[in-house]
């Protein structure tokens, strides 16, 4: 009850945010659930909005949404990139183990290819590294990026940081292979 909320310490508004929060967390996994062929993206864009760009509500919607962005028009691209950049705002990392919101908004943002130069996903992955430490995945999405928007030196640095903390990782070392084949010399 409000009176309740109240006397916890919470305003009404703060009792009325966290079960708008909860319900849009209960839709979001339902919503998951039943599969990205059942889901639209105003629906999903919805969910996001009703639980206050929620991380966790983001985090159980990135693989429907992955999967409906290519399939998305520029303005939707653009709703949704606004809608990411509030989740990342909202997110507060607490600890090692917390959801690394920044690397899912990266992916995400790399997927809906806005022709801006990965520059969208390069800044969410930057984050990542940021708040949550190095990790090879990272430095690899981070080298897709900047391969994709012709920054071949930049991209051959991200691919190495990747391979410092992964030496054995295959596609890390298939795309350096590539990459020093696309230099004008050759590698």
């Amino acid at each position: 009850s409000p009176a309740a909320a109240a006397a916890a310490g919470d305003t009404v508004d703060d009792a009325d945010d966290t079960a708008s929060a909860a319900v849009a967390s209960a839709a979001a996994v339902a919503a998951a659930a039943a599969g990205p062929s059942a889901l639209k993206f105003q629906h999903l864009l919805s969910l996001l909005k009703l639980s206050g760009y929620d991380a966790y509500v983001f985090w159980q919607l990135r693989t429907p949404l992955l999967a409906l962005a290519p399939t998305l028009g520029t303005a939707e691209r653009d709703e949704l990139v606004r809608a990411l950049r509030r989740c990342a705002e909202h997110h507060f990392a607490t600890n090692e183990d917390d959801l690394d919101i920044f690397f899912e908004c990266g992916r995400l943002a790399y997927q809906l290819d806005l022709g801006d130069g990965h520059e969208e996903a390069l800044s969410f992955y930057d984050r990542s590294l940021s708040v949550f430490g190095e990790h090879p995945i990272t430095h690899f999405n981070r080298s897709l990026c900047l391969r994709d928007a012709h920054d071949v030196a930049g991209a051959l640095r991200a691919v190495a940081a990747c391979l410092r903390l992964k030496p054995d990782y295959v596609l890390a070392l298939q795309a350096r292979a590539q990459l020093l084949r696309s230099l004008p010399d050759g590698g």
